[in-house]
């Protein structure tokens, strides 16, 4: 059963929507990952792209409603942790209601689905990922282990990203009339590329300086802070050799290249910083490995546009 939302609803939720999921940046982060994974499928298919066409839209949409869809769902997976821990929050401390956020669960999902009604193939994959998604929701199952094991959260929740990518490439090769039959080891390559990126943002955002410790489990309490640093800067970097790779193997300029290196310094460089510096205000990493991410994105934007 659908829960109905009261009065007040769109204002609540526009104070939500302001404090945990800004819509303007997450529609542009949805068009710079959609837009620039597309464009990299187009060198390896040797295929045309068209940043404004409908499966370019129909991708960013995609990604953005998916983003909202795993947000509220965490809002609700995670309401006691947020209870005990962040009752700051919009609701645990009531500027929003249980029922808005399951109630714009629903409809977000149904935005999701949406466009892919049209065909067969792309609507089984967006099945497939709101499925996984659900999956989550519901701890798998087994909530009592995943809640005190925060690896095997990370195991089982974060191939939801692959997932994801893999449903992009059905929109394009679905549009291209190209069939996964015609796959090549590059698509799995650049799958793994994006993977490691947005694992990446997943680990750092749980990394914290000793001092800031506290209840919330964090990566940087199983490895230890210097271990998580490291095991992060080791992801992002063969995120960057997978860059390199690609840059060989489709003869790409050597600004992309650049691009790609100048992004890969900022993480490293905050790392580097905190493991010297051991302090809480070093510790956030996550602004710099996002624009690491941005980056990359850029790189294949401007390769793609500029025809470098």
């Amino acid at each position: 059963m659908i829960p109905i939302p009261t009065s007040g609803y769109s204002k609540r939720m526009a104070v939500y929507l302001t404090e945990m999921f800004p819509p303007g940046q997450r529609l542009l982060q949805a068009v710079f990952l959609s837009g620039s994974f597309m464009m990299a499928l187009s060198w390896i298919k040797g295929a045309s792209f068209d940043f404004l066409s409908g499966y370019s839209l129909v991708g960013a949409w995609s990604v953005f409603m998916l983003l909202l869809v795993l947000r509220l769902m965490d809002e609700l997976k995670d309401q006691d942790i947020d209870e005990r821990l962040f009752p700051q929050r919009p609701l645990p401390s009531g500027k929003v209601l249980k029922n808005d956020i399951a109630f714009s669960l629903f409809i977000a999902m149904a935005f999701f689905l949406i466009p892919s009604i049209g065909s067969s193939s792309n609507f089984l994959i967006a099945a497939a990922v709101l499925i996984y998604a659900l999956l989550m929701f519901k701890f798998f199952f087994i909530p009592r282990i995943l809640k005190k094991h925060l690896l095997l959260n990370l195991l089982t929740h974060n191939p939801i990203i692959p997932i994801m990518l893999i449903y992009l490439a059905q929109i394009y090769l679905q549009a291209q009339q190209l069939s996964w039959r015609q796959i090549d080891g590059n698509i799995l390559w650049l799958i793994g590329m994006y993977w490691l990126l947005l694992f990446s943002w997943e680990f750092v955002r749980k990394i914290r300086a000793p001092r800031a410790e506290d209840a919330y489990v964090t990566y940087s309490q199983i490895f230890g802070f210097r271990g998580s640093v490291v095991i992060a800067i080791a992801v992002q970097l063969l995120a960057l050799l997978l860059g390199v790779y690609f840059q060989q193997q489709l003869q790409l300029s050597l600004i992309f290249l650049l691009i790609f290196l100048v992004g890969f310094t900022l993480p490293l460089i905050a790392g580097i910083r905190f493991l010297l510096t051991e302090k809480p205000g070093t510790a956030l990493l996550r602004p710099y490995t996002e624009g690491y991410i941005l980056s990359c994105y850029l790189a294949i934007i401007c390769e793609f546009t500029l025809g470098l």
